[in-house]
């Protein structure tokens, strides 16, 4: 398992800081920046503080990275096509099938 460390009843910090690594390399499709780190875990013990418990705080980060810019748009580099330097992935996908009229 990719977390092995996850236990919701007991999350240790160290863990929290692994998922988000992890997690926000996949996301982003590189790696996080120390600060792009320290900034989700802060958030995550904001979270916490809050009241909704570590289990809801991860679930927040998750949630953070997975409406990232970079996780759901493809960048284009060189020349743009048909005047997007950005497009959604689903359209990209298609256009690898021959549909190129989407």
């Amino acid at each position: 398992s990719d977390f092995s460390c996850f236990d919701a009843s007991n999350l240790a910090d160290d863990c929290v800081r692994s998922i988000i690594s992890t997690l926000g390399r996949r996301a982003d499709r590189k790696p996080l920046s120390q600060e792009q780190r320290d900034e989700l875990f802060a958030f995550f013990q904001t979270s916490t503080a809050d009241g909704g418990g570590k289990r809801v705080a991860m679930e927040s980060i998750v949630a953070r990275l997975l409406i990232s810019p970079h996780l759901l748009y493809r960048t284009e580099v060189g020349q743009p096509f048909r005047h997007l330097l950005c497009r959604p992935i689903f359209v990209h996908r298609f256009s690898l099938i021959g549909n190129s009229e989407i």
